[in-house]
């Protein structure tokens, strides 16, 4: 709009058939879909959607399925950005032989996260979760696996000269 605000909508169509470069490797994209919208100053908001893919050759298969993002942010002091974001991976499966290393076999259902990072004065506070319905490598498997982690009272300014560094090293 005049204010500066926008709507960016971003899709991607299906595709099956071999790959460009590889003949033997057949891959099967359900497509993609997302948006960002922003004010236009200091609020963004995120969606992103894929149904899934599959990826298949004479070592194996690997399939993914359901994966989704989404995130509410606001900038605040020192350039940091503070609000939520959460994610999902219904199912991933790996299943390849090598004759370097043989079978392998991972198995993945419902993979979620979440995560909230606030801002408290010069203070930052971030907290994020990780869970795992179900992981089964090889056959041995795990269930209801939590990773849940906080850090609190870190200093805004040094975050932020951490972001810029980061930044600058990633061009």
């Amino acid at each position: 709009g005049y204010g500066g605000s926008s709507t960016t909508t971003r899709s991607s169509p299906g595709y099956s058939g071999a790959l460009q470069n590889d003949a033997e490797t057949h891959l099967e994209w359900q497509g993609l879909s997302g948006s960002v919208s922003s004010n236009g100053q200091d609020h963004l908001s995120m969606t992103l959607n894929a149904p899934g893919l599959k990826l298949k050759d004479e070592e194996g298969e690997m399939t993914v399925s359901s994966l989704s993002y989404s995130s509410e942010l606001n900038q605040g002091a020192h350039e940091l950005w503070y609000g939520t974001a959460e994610g999902s991976l219904e199912g991933m499966l790996l299943d390849v032989t090598t004759p370097q290393n043989g079978p392998f076999r991972m198995q993945l259902q419902k993979l979620r996260f979440d995560s909230e990072q606030r801002e408290d004065g010069d203070l930052v506070d971030i907290d994020g979760k990780f869970t795992i319905d179900t992981l089964n490598v090889n056959g041995y498997t795990v269930e209801n696996a939590i990773y849940d982690t906080g850090y609190h009272n870190l200093d805004a300014a040094s975050l932020s000269a951490i972001n810029r560094v980061m930044r600058e090293a990633m061009r």
